[in-house]
């Protein structure tokens, strides 16, 4: 679970890195503050700490939103690093409700009889009910897991999607643009 949410952080800071590949810099060169912020959803997403998580997701998104406003970045850059913030918002857990724990008794109660081991009592409706939502909780729990892993998956797709446009924006650029690349090799003359 951790190595998946360690991927989920990076996949942010891979967008957030891969938007400025085909200008001139990274949108954390433009505004310092984008790569704080990114560091600080890594942390909390590896330490499980997923309140902080959101909060630090909350605090890109006000970044990224005022230096789009302000022409700090491009208005696709913004775009992008706004769509994955969204997903990974998407993909972290609900935070688990807190239990409250009975407060310890002041004073001892006398010991009871146990019974024989003969002597089980039944279960009780409310206990064999309350198997079932264990069931159930579980099934919902591997929904979840499900529902993660997939939207990990689209992370990653769009991660390599960035990429793959990255470099082929870099190629066009050493090329110059006019079609030419090393793949085709050398001209023969030919046609060929």
């Amino acid at each position: 679970m951790r190595r998946r949410w360690t991927r989920v952080g990076a996949g942010v800071a891979a967008l957030v890195l891969l938007s400025g590949c085909g200008g001139s810099s990274a949108p954390s060169d433009a505004v310092p503050a984008l790569g704080t912020s990114l560091e600080r959803i890594d942390d909390a997403i590896v330490e499980e700490r997923y309140d902080d998580a959101r909060s630090a997701l909350d605090e890109l998104v006000a970044t990224t939103t005022a230096a789009r406003d302000d022409g700090d970045l491009e208005g696709a850059e913004a775009d992008r690093i706004l769509a994955a913030a969204a997903r990974v918002m998407s993909a972290l857990p609900a935070e688990p409700e807190e239990e409250v724990e009975d407060p310890a008794p002041t004073e001892e109660a006398p010991p009871t009889e146990e019974p024989s081991p003969t002597e089980e009592p039944s279960p009780t409706p409310e206990e064999s009910s309350s198997e079932g939502d264990s069931e159930e909780e579980s099934e919902e729990e591997e929904k979840e897991q499900e529902e993660l892993e997939k939207e990990q998956e689209k992370v990653e797709e769009e991660l390599l999607k960035e990429e793959e446009k990255a470099e082929q924006e870099a190629e066009k650029e050493e090329g110059g643009g006019n079609g030419n690349s090393s793949e085709n090799g050398p001209d023969d003359g030919e046609g060929n």
